[in-house]
């Protein structure tokens, strides 16, 4: 699904974008950040699902479309699972809409003076090339 979403924005030439969407999918890939270890706990759920919801962002990271997702997802028993998607592939329907701005975000990790974890300073470019500084958390 994310590498779907980059290499449209790519194909477009869009800028910094927020995607919205829902569907079905297979073999969803998730995780879930510990702040005590700074790493990804990963998990793979094999099987179908309903995707209830899918909401992130692209930006650019290291000159590269980058897409940063998170999504839940139920079984047939109606539970629900989420996280970080790493992966997973479209089946019966995947609906989504991007709602683009015009200036490209750029994600550049900066490690924290407290050394616990990373914050993510990101560097907007308008059409008129102007510079925008913004902060947020994660990695």
């Amino acid at each position: 699904i994310n590498q779907t979403f980059e290499e449209f924005a790519e194909l477009h030439n869009i800028g910094a974008t927020w995607i919205n969407g829902i569907g079905a999918l297979e073999n969803p890939e998730i995780g879930y950040y510990s702040l005590e270890t700074k790493s990804y706990h990963r998990k793979k759920f094999i099987g179908e699902y309903e995707l209830t919801s899918l909401m992130g962002n692209i930006t650019i990271k290291e000159g590269k479309y980058f897409s940063h997702t998170h999504i839940t997802f139920s079984n047939a028993d109606y539970q629900v699972f989420g996280g970080h998607l790493f992966d997973a592939k479209i089946t019966a329907a995947g609906e989504f809409v991007m709602f683009s701005g015009e200036e490209s975000i750029e994600a550049i990790p900066k490690k924290t003076r407290q050394g616990r974890g990373k914050h993510t300073k990101y560097a907007a470019t308008s059409r008129n090339q102007k510079k925008k500084r913004y902060r947020g958390q994660g990695s």
